[in-house]
């Protein structure tokens, strides 16, 4: 309320991120305070109980509807960005949907461009590379690297392939013991330092394909450099530019990276 009495201060409405509850107190009655000075409307949906899934919106727990109809009854006449997962139908919603954007892998993009009878926008696929120096913590990347990877495997940003420095070759099962069901495809170097520390069901050889291959799955590429020179490389000709990260405790390599990739 304190915000929404500021002059020239708009907002965005962002639904179905968190859960409300003041008691006594309707959701839908606090948006009173913020009519007028809402520019933009990103609506997205979840499950009953299940806050980390996604629903159709109208199909899961959030109000959107009810939320909208008083939005629109108030004047709103911007722009309302719908956030689906499996909706195949909006693609040919004429005269309804103005534009489709695809965010996730190659299949996705394909089947949106392919199908699509509304204007749609196509993005690009995403090869996923953290390096891992010489001198980064090892809990700190594990954290890291097991959150790129596991969180959310068949989004456009999950990691694809970890590259680690030589020198921290033995530290590579304790960087990956977290990868539950994870099948890796290591390199010659790799291989050797996860052999007998990595279920042996789930441990590959790289082939030159497993690099620049965007998984969308419980599958994970690594590579052994000697220098962050070589890591630098190996990404400039493998990756598609969409996200990167590097795991280090020194500044100027950090910067390097950051200005390089």
């Amino acid at each position: 309320r304190y915000f929404a009495a500021i002059p020239d201060l708009n907002f965005a409405l962002d639904t179905g991120n968190v859960m409300y509850s003041d008691r006594g107190t309707d959701i839908l009655e606090e948006f009173e305070y913020f009519y007028g000075k809402i520019r933009h409307v990103h609506v997205k949906d979840h499950p009953a109980g299940d806050p980390q899934g996604y629903a159709l919106p109208g199909e899961g727990v959030v109000p959107n509807e009810k939320m909208l109809r008083r939005l629109f009854l108030q004047g709103y006449d911007g722009w309302v960005t719908l956030e689906l997962f499996d909706a195949p139908d909006m693609l040919e919603a004429v005269g309804y949907v103005d534009l489709v954007i695809p965010r996730g892998g190659r299949r996705l993009i394909d089947f949106v461009r392919d199908n699509a009878k509304v204007p749609c926008i196509e993005t690009g696929a995403g090869v996923v590379y953290t390096y891992f120096d010489r001198s980064a913590a090892l809990e700190k990347g594990r954290r890291i690297v097991t959150n790129a990877k596991m969180r959310r495997v068949s989004v456009c940003n999950a990691l694809d392939c970890l590259i680690v420095h030589s020198s921290r070759l033995e530290d590579l099962p304790s960087l990956l013991s977290d990868m539950k069901g994870v099948t890796l495809y290591a390199d010659e170097r790799s291989y050797a330092a996860l052999e007998g520390g990595y279920p042996a069901e789930l441990l590959k050889r790289a082939e030159p394909s497993s690099f620049g291959t965007e998984y969308m799955d419980y599958k994970l590429s690594v590579r052994c450099v000697d220098s962050i020179r070589e890591a630098l490389d190996h990404i400039e000709r493998y990756g598609s530019g969409h996200s990167e990260a590097i795991v280090t405790e020194d500044s100027d390599a950090a910067s390097l990276f950051r200005e390089e990739v």
